[in-house]
């Protein structure tokens, strides 16, 4: 299979956010969880194979998607909507709710890995400490911060598509 397109990848992404959205109301938090709904490629598309061969591999459309607004847009959005799901509030830091965190280390890879990507670099950071607050006790999955390239901080987009930090 080849690359589903931009604007197929675009209209999955953020179709994903109305089903996040529609799950935080319904407060389905399981659906964010493990492995039983399966969005994390559209949701949070990087460049990269997966389980679907190359089809949400996004390297042929990277200069493309980073110029593009509804697609940046959708996946900051589907990165703040995720992390609610998992009880942590990207835009303060704060932990909503312990009893929702996840330890799907795919996951969490695939949405950190994204919003460096993506060049979104306070989203990136405060969801290396969603990710660093969801592992606390659970050594085994260190290497997923390694994975999402915590050291790095990445180079904001072309458009400045990022979080918008509360100025204090």
């Amino acid at each position: 299979m080849a690359f589903i397109g931009t604007a197929q990848l675009i209209r999955q992404t953020t179709l994903q956010t109305a089903l996040f959205k529609d799950w935080i109301v319904q407060a389905k938090w399981r659906n964010f969880w493990g492995s039983g709904e399966h969005f994390d490629w559209w949701a949070f598309p990087i460049d990269a194979n997966s389980g679907h061969g190359d089809r949400y591999n996004v390297a042929p459309a990277i200069t493309e998607l980073r110029n593009d607004p509804e697609f940046l847009h959708a996946v900051l959005e589907n990165a703040q909507l995720l992390s609610i799901g998992l009880g942590y509030d990207l835009v303060t830091g704060l932990i909503i709710d312990p009893t929702r965190a996840d330890h799907y280390a795919v996951r969490l890879y695939k949405c950190g890995r994204a919003l460096h990507l993506w060049g979104m670099p306070f989203a990136h950071r405060s969801f290396v400490g969603c990710v660093e607050y969801l592992l606390e006790g659970h050594p085994e999955l260190a290497e997923t911060l390694a994975g999402i390239r915590a050291d790095e901080t990445p180079e904001l987009n072309p458009l400045s598509i990022d979080l918008v930090v509360p100025s204090v």
